[in-house]
């Protein structure tokens, strides 16, 4: 699986793709937007990479979910953190990005 991060028209985007299984695939086989994860942050702006402030915080969480949703008691917050702080912050804030699973679950120390 990888998480896409883009731009279209400016708007940071993410974008979810997998080859390995159908988890981010609609019935035309196509990617997916990643949805962002109201129900875990409650922020209704966009998402963003490069910084730590809400939109990186916003996209964390969405990623975090996708990634870690099938496990047990998944801890959210604390891979979102991590995920933040490890992954999306040091990223240049002007470039797009092909963030793997692996990339992901090693900025939470989990493999």
């Amino acid at each position: 699986m990888k998480i896409l991060l883009r731009f279209v028209e400016g708007a940071a985007v993410a974008l979810c793709q997998s080859e390995e299984n159908t988890l981010c695939r609609d019935e035309n086989n196509s990617v997916e937007l990643l949805p962002t994860r109201y129900d875990l942050y409650p922020y209704q702006g966009g998402i963003a990479w490069g910084y730590t402030g809400s939109g990186p915080t916003n996209l964390a969480y969405a990623i975090a979910a996708r990634i870690f949703e099938y496990e047990a008691n998944p801890d959210f917050d604390s891979y979102s953190s991590k995920i933040k702080e490890n992954l999306l912050a040091p990223l240049d804030q002007d470039k797009e990005y092909d963030l793997t699973s692996e990339m992901i679950r090693s900025s939470v120390q989990i493999n």
